[in-house]
């Protein structure tokens, strides 16, 4: 049950983090984080390492998810005249985000 108590946080860090900044999805989800260790009698830093980098990749299947995106964004307008789209990251970033998961949830806490 812990590993997969963790990839139920992994997943909730990582849809927040894409509607939200990182920092504040990952703030939201590290008492669940905590009690998940503590119950699972593991160190914290177990849990915290692969929700931070989850929230990273959930951060990058949308425009406003991270802010290089949206720097990104501001750079492609000024030159080619047209800014990036909310999803036009997503279908790279879900797949990116999805693999990332799977290897944090199976090898990347241990």
């Amino acid at each position: 049950p812990f590993a997969v108590r963790l990839t139920a946080l992994l997943v909730l860090g990582a849809t927040l983090s894409a509607f939200m900044n990182n920092i504040a999805a990952l703030v939201i989800t590290m008492p669940l984080a905590t009690e998940i260790a503590r119950a699972g009698r593991r160190s914290v830093a177990v849990t915290l390492m692969p929700l931070s980098f989850a929230t990273i990749l959930g951060g990058m299947t949308t425009l406003i998810g991270t802010p290089a995106n949206l720097i990104l964004s501001s750079v492609r307008e000024d030159e080619l005249g047209a800014p990036l789209g909310f999803f036009s990251m997503t279908g790279v970033g879900v797949a990116v985000t999805l693999v990332g998961l799977v290897y944090l949830s199976l090898v990347g806490w241990r």
